[in-house]
């Protein structure tokens, strides 16, 4: 009894580490799911332009795994695992735009996107470039106003009318982005791309649409300085731009491959 009693002690001992070795590599399976599920809810809630909530999903994933690479089945399809890519682009639709230029500066480090996310990453980096030095120099001329005295009145209403003209301009560069866009559109290529691609097309024609609201309403907004109607339009224009950006560049994609 005492001998059988050592040859269980000894057994056990010998199982117990190969045991905790399964807890462990079922802790690490289990968090790799995570991420690969938190990754596609992101990519599942940027389709349907929930920008806040697939922010949330692609934070958690890059919190889970921060290093990009390797595929994760989304709906049956293999996305490339680039959350910083993903995060800056829904940052940059939430209009957080500080925060989508941190996220596509990491992903640029990272440097395992395909060359039409850097693309259009880059594109999104200048005009955020340049709409934050158009806050800058609203502020700056706001800073400048006079605190007091008759003509401090004066003073508010040439600077909010200088801030209103300041974001009309940013709006029509928007506009006239997306115009760019639609111009491509209309190659007898990329036509017959979307003809034979009907998720693509139904893309085309949301963006199509958002561009006639941004233009209706950016006409109706003529000499408002309200800046939260311009700044709404302007996420609006921007909306329009973005989704014909993206219509094309997925055509040319596609182009490519036949």
């Amino acid at each position: 009894m005492h001998i059988f009693g050592q040859w269980l002690s000894r057994r056990s001992w010998r199982r117990a580490p190969t045991f905790g070795l399964v807890l462990l590599l079922g802790a690490a399976s289990s968090g790799l799911a995570d991420y690969r599920t938190d990754f596609a809810h992101g990519i599942k809630a940027h389709e349907e332009e929930a920008w806040q909530e697939a922010a949330a999903w692609f934070q958690k994933a890059i919190d889970a795994q921060p290093k990009a690479g390797g595929k994760v089945r989304v709906d049956g399809k293999r996305e490339l695992y680039v959350p910083y890519y993903y995060l800056g682009l829904s940052l940059y639709y939430a209009d957080d735009l500080r925060g989508a230029s941190r996220a596509w500066r990491t992903a640029r480090e990272q440097d395992v996107w395909k060359k039409k996310m850097e693309r259009r990453a880059d594109e999104y980096l200048v005009d955020i470039q340049t709409r934050l030095n158009e806050i800058a120099l609203s502020a700056k001329g706001t800073s400048t106003l006079p605190p007091a005295g008759p003509t401090s009145e004066m003073a508010d209403n040439a600077a909010s009318a200088e801030e209103a003209a300041s974001r009309m301009r940013a709006i029509e560069r928007q506009l006239a982005r997306a115009e760019r866009r639609v111009a491509l559109l209309d190659e007898a290529d990329v036509t017959a791309v979307l003809r034979a691609d009907a998720t693509l097309a139904k893309q085309r024609d949301n963006g199509l649409e958002l561009l006639r609201h941004a233009r209706k309403i950016t006409a109706e907004a003529d000499g408002t300085v309200d800046p939260v109607a311009l700044a709404e339009i302007h996420a609006l224009a921007t909306r329009a731009a973005v989704a014909l950006e993206q219509v094309v560049a997925e055509a040319l994609e596609k182009l490519k491959e036949q």
